[in-house]
């Protein structure tokens, strides 16, 4: 069993080395045009074409940004960031926008720990503690998980309907 572990990590550390030390090249963006055309600003490529997520606009045949993309951020009441825009308007959108993210990235890390605990059941080869410790851990991912959807439908329950807080955007 460790002989056959240790094969397999050995082979996919050769494999990962393999395809870090000789990567393929591959570009999955159309190349720039020559000139200006396409860009931010500028008048739109042959077939109204522009580049980097911009829009060619139908009126003034000009890329802007694509209004449909930007449309948060745009009336100044929220920051543009990789992870969205952050909503800074008020302290309840700002706590909603945190809520929904750290609610969403607990959910991926239970979906992780349910993964990891049916990989520990099915390479338990009859070892009952192995056996045993996938087990725990596949009850606790699954009762974190439970224990994240209540909590938010106790919020909502408690806070916005009890007690009229308002709506915190979950």
């Amino acid at each position: 069993m460790k002989k056959t572990l240790s094969k397999l990590l050995i082979t996919i550390i050769f494999i990962y080395l393999l395809n870090a030390l000789f990567p393929n090249l591959s570009f999955a963006a159309i190349p720039p045009p020559p000139g200006n055309c396409g860009t931010l600003g500028n008048s739109c490529c042959t077939g109204r074409i522009c580049y980097g997520g911009l829009k060619c606009s139908s009126t003034t045949n000009k890329c802007i940004t694509d209004p449909a993309k930007t449309a948060l951020c745009v009336s100044g009441t929220a920051i543009n960031t990789a992870i969205g825009c952050i909503p800074i308007s008020s302290t309840s959108n700002l706590v909603g926008f945190f809520l929904r993210w750290a609610i969403g990235l607990a959910g991926g890390i239970a979906f992780l720990f349910i993964v990891y605990a049916t990989f520990l059941i099915i390479t338990s080869a009859g070892n009952p503690q192995r056996l045993g410790a996938g087990k725990e851990l596949l009850g606790s991912a699954i009762t974190g998980l439970l224990m994240i959807m209540f909590s938010v439908y106790i919020l909502r329950v408690i806070g916005v309907d009890i007690l009229g807080l308002g709506q915190v955007g979950l």
